[in-house]
């Protein structure tokens, strides 16, 4: 384990920030801003693993369609407890289940062979239903 003065010393957070600027969310910069160092040596290998796979992913493959996500956790845990959602706030909600299917649409068809992506796409839910019932609101 290390401890947080050892981070701060080796610039740890400056290294998150800088990863942060190569996001394309506010969900992304909030996770890189946090990020956590990783001690097991497994799952350290399958991220370097995961990590290269992106990266020749995206050589290959240029528009990878996920600028259109947004975070809506808030969002989501104020219709979690029963709060009566906006035109706006249902319209982030559509446009994220588009983009979500958009994204395992096209990570399902890309021609690169990648194994650990594919699974990642596996993870998201396509919800068309709810899609219908907020394009019909």
């Amino acid at each position: 384990m290390i401890t947080q003065t050892a981070l701060r010393v080796l610039g740890y957070d400056k290294i998150c920030q800088k990863l942060a600027a190569f996001t394309l969310t506010s969900l992304g910069k909030k996770l890189a801003v946090n990020l956590q160092p990783c001690f097991n040596l497994s799952e350290i290998n399958n991220l370097l693993k995961e990590t290269s796979e992106a990266q020749e992913f995206l050589l290959l493959e240029k528009d990878l369609p996920i600028s259109a996500f947004r975070d809506i956790t808030e969002v989501l845990l104020r219709s979690k407890i029963g709060a009566m959602l906006d035109a706006t706030e249902l319209l982030e909600v559509y446009n994220t289940l588009i983009a979500t299917s958009r994204v395992k649409l096209y990570l399902n068809n890309a021609e690169v062979n990648s194994i650990l992506l594919r699974a990642l796409a596996e993870q998201l839910t396509v919800l068309p239903a709810l899609e219908k019932l907020i394009t019909k609101s």
